[in-house]
């Protein structure tokens, strides 16, 4: 990022507010974008809200996990909006537990896939991670791209990765499904 402010501080939420330098996307030049980025007290996920000035036609996007483990247990539902992975602990001789990573989506997800490196790839270019997790969807000019995203921790409160599914399908479903109130 280029700038950054910090909205909220308090107990129950903190905000920041990311503007990124201009990039270059398709043909246009002068793109421009801006994260909001919040987390509110007791929860998993952070609320990451994404607009781009500049940017002038409908653009895939993807949001992603880094895969860490060939084998690691994933789960990617495009039409119910989340994808989570089990990330390994650093030391296989101590037992620091699982990281459980996952994203949420309101809005419409085309596709949720994993993608995985080459051997070449994974050696020379990306560090020895083994691919990505992603969710992709498209962002329309003038919008906003929003999702959440977080993690757990198995020796916390999240003890196993149908647990951590179940929280996060769960927050999916409740962001598409907002509790509305009528007053008459």
């Amino acid at each position: 990022y280029n700038t950054y402010e910090i909205l909220d501080n308090g107990p129950l939420r903190f905000t920041v507010k990311l503007t990124y330098n201009p990039l270059v996307v398709k043909n246009d030049s002068n793109v421009i974008e801006t994260r909001l980025i919040s987390l509110d007290a007791g929860s998993h996920l952070n609320k990451t809200v994404i607009t781009y000035t500049g940017l002038n036609s409908i653009t895939p996007v993807a949001t992603g996990i880094v895969l860490h483990e060939p084998d690691g247990q994933i789960a990617a539902d495009a039409a119910t909006g989340y994808i989570t992975y089990v990330d390994p602990t650093d030391n296989p001789n101590v037992d620091n537990g699982k990281i459980f990573i996952g994203a949420a989506f309101p809005g419409t997800v085309k596709e949720a896939k994993p993608v995985y490196f080459t051997e070449t790839e994974k050696k020379e270019e990306r560090g020895g991670a083994d691919g990505h997790v992603l969710a992709i969807s498209d962002y329309i000019p003038g919008s906003e791209y929003t999702y959440y995203w977080g993690a757990g921790w198995s020796k916390a409160n999240i003890k196993d990765a149908a647990q951590w599914n179940e929280y996060v399908a769960g927050y999916a479903r409740a962001i598409r499904n907002p509790l509305t109130i009528s007053i008459k």
